[in-house]
């Protein structure tokens, strides 16, 4: 059984593991780029490399790249996990949210970014796994890398009803930058659905959620 995770942008496979839970054997799919398409080329290449794969989850943009990458491959399918996905289609709203978030650390540094969240209070766990990804970034690149991400397409309508095989999407509520309304929208449109939404984003909660799914 092998596992292969995508991150998102502004994070790390390291990350992604940490968030998932996932197993020391998980394959980690690293890219610094914030392009969608790079991301999308990353996983063909990853997936040639391990046949053997039985489950495929994409993590924000990981997850657009993996529903994109899905809906048109010729190879066999493993079991596809969709998590904290973004938006659908062409960049709205969401993927502006994305790019103000660039702006303010270019402007104002990561850590004064962090510090704002930590007063804030609301999420620990996840500021704090935002400190793990982002100290393997400089200012600029972290803000380069989300302004990157802010102008990729995710996956349309389309290509989401056109994935062969069931599709869990997982998210949280409460998080601007991945609307639950997003994921409720992916898995309307996706073939064989199931999705599993945590009350709010925390580590915990979220666990729970992708546990309910996977079962």
């Amino acid at each position: 059984m092998t596992t292969v995770l995508v991150h998102g942008a502004g994070s790390t496979g390291g990350a992604a593991a940490a968030l998932l839970g996932a197993g020391a054997d998980a394959v980690l799919i690293e890219d610094r780029s914030g392009d969608v398409d790079a991301v999308i080329a990353s996983v063909e290449a990853t997936l040639a490399n391990h046949p053997g794969c039985t489950s495929l989850v994409g993590i924000s943009l990981g997850a657009h790249a993996v529903a994109r990458w899905a809906s048109t491959t010729h190879r066999p399918l493993p079991r596809i996990v969709c998590v904290l996905p973004a938006w659908t289609g062409p960049p709205g709203p969401t993927a502006g949210a994305t790019a103000i978030a660039a702006q303010q650390i270019a402007a104002d540094g990561a850590a004064a970014v962090l510090n704002r969240l930590t007063a804030d209070g609301r999420y620990p766990d996840v500021v704090q796994l935002l400190r793990v990804a982002w100290r393997d970034y400089s200012d600029a690149a972290l803000s380069a890398v989300l302004t990157r991400a802010s102008t990729g397409r995710g996956p349309t309508p389309a290509e989401l009803a056109s994935i062969p095989v069931p599709v869990a999407v997982v998210g949280w509520r409460g998080d601007a930058l991945h609307p639950a309304a997003v994921a409720h929208e992916w898995a309307r449109h996706l073939r064989w659905p199931t999705i599993a939404m945590a009350a709010r984003p925390e580590i915990r909660l979220f666990r729970q959620a992708l546990a309910t799914r996977a079962a």
